[in-house]
């Protein structure tokens, strides 16, 4: 590990000066760019030493790093950045533990909003998917990044106190085949479909095995998620009452930057503890959001995917026109360099004058 929190006072005096407060953000595109809309996924995209290129070689995202996981061991007692960038770990080893993916999760994506914006690159639009949606929350300025944080940590605390564990399947099959099969339709929740052939159930993990298996033996593709809880499933209820607790204490403002939501499958214009509550515990309606935020009037977005998989850049490519795919951009994934992402995403917005 690079970094120990008793190196990180010049740090944190650095990220005090470049750190962008999300709510004074400008938004709106200089003339003749198209307009910018972040995307930010939830569990089951994580892995070990995610963005780990960045955080060796990009100082502003290390110190938006280390600031947050500052708050993580004030929470904690413990550091979060050896789950993530230990020597020991590799890519495939398994990092499906709620308590450590949940804040992962937000660490991340929140440190790479913090370090384009701090590079100019400004959000127009903001849609989130699952867990995406509170770090979304925090980039449209409707709640303080450090707060939200906190609340992310006794969260995923509850999670692991409260709830039964569970698994989930993604499928890559119409969602019929669920449908025509009682045995998992009335025993599982279903979770999203995102395209044509390809949907997410959550349910026991004895359940969601045994569903796996018989559609292998029909010759259908399925994955189970890195995930220990069966999230967007009856079981979240089980901790519904700590969760208010949690997310009570959150002041909550009106966006500042249009934030459109996975959970309502289009723009909403006022969060609440409610909002928050019902994230991890429904469906996840990320297409239909996708569609009402692609509908509006002078809607030509570039998304950037700062999810750790860039699988939402993948599914927002399927929605754009045949030669318009480039208008998706993921700046992670499992088979890129981030930093040569990062640096292609900075090339490209300097020659389109995005800042």
């Amino acid at each position: 590990m690079p970094t120990a929190h008793d190196e990180r006072a010049d740090l944190m005096g650095a990220e005090e000066v470049m750190r962008p407060t999300e709510s004074s953000v400008r938004t709106g595109t200089p003339d003749g760019g198209k307009k910018v809309c972040f995307l930010f996924s939830g569990q089951g995209s994580q892995y070990r030493q995610m963005g780990r290129e960045l955080y060796d070689g990009v100082a502003a995202f290390r110190g938006f790093m280390d600031a947050l996981d500052l708050i993580v061991c004030q929470e904690t007692g413990r550091s979060l950045l050896p789950e993530l960038y230990g020597e020991q770990w590799r890519r495939s080893d398994p990092f499906d533990q709620t308590g450590i993916t949940h804040p992962a999760l937000y660490m991340l994506q929140l440190s790479l909003a913090r370090t384009l914006m701090a590079q100019g690159v400004r959000a127009d639009a903001v849609l989130g998917s699952s867990l995406g949606e509170y770090v979304a929350a925090v980039v449209a300025g409707a709640v303080d990044g450090d707060a939200m944080m906190r609340a992310i940590v006794r969260s995923a605390r509850s999670i692991e106190q409260d709830c039964e564990p569970g698994a989930m399947l993604s499928v890559l099959a119409p969602r019929q085949i669920y449908d025509d099969e009682p045995w998992i339709r009335d025993a599982t929740s279903f979770v999203s479909s995102y395209q044509t052939n390809h949907f997410v159930i959550a349910g026991p993990l004895n359940l969601i095995k045994a569903a796996r298996d018989h559609w292998d033996g029909a010759d259908v593709v399925s994955v189970l998620l890195p995930v220990s809880h069966a999230f967007h499933s009856e079981s979240m209820n089980l901790c519904v009452d700590s969760l208010q607790d949690i997310f009570g204490k959150l002041s909550i403002e009106k966006p500042r930057t249009p934030f459109y939501s996975s959970l309502l499958g289009g723009r909403v214009d006022a969060l609440s503890v409610a909002h928050f509550l019902r994230v991890g515990r429904e469906p996840i309606r990320f297409v239909e959001a996708l569609n009402n935020l692609m509908g509006e009037p002078d809607s030509e977005y570039d998304f950037i995917d700062l999810g750790p998989s860039g699988s939402l850049a993948g599914i927002v490519k399927q929605y754009l026109p045949a030669d318009e795919k480039d208008r998706s951009f993921a700046l992670l994934s499992l088979f890129a360099n981030p930093r040569d992402q990062y640096e292609r995403l900075m090339a490209r917005n300097l020659s389109r004058g995005r800042f």
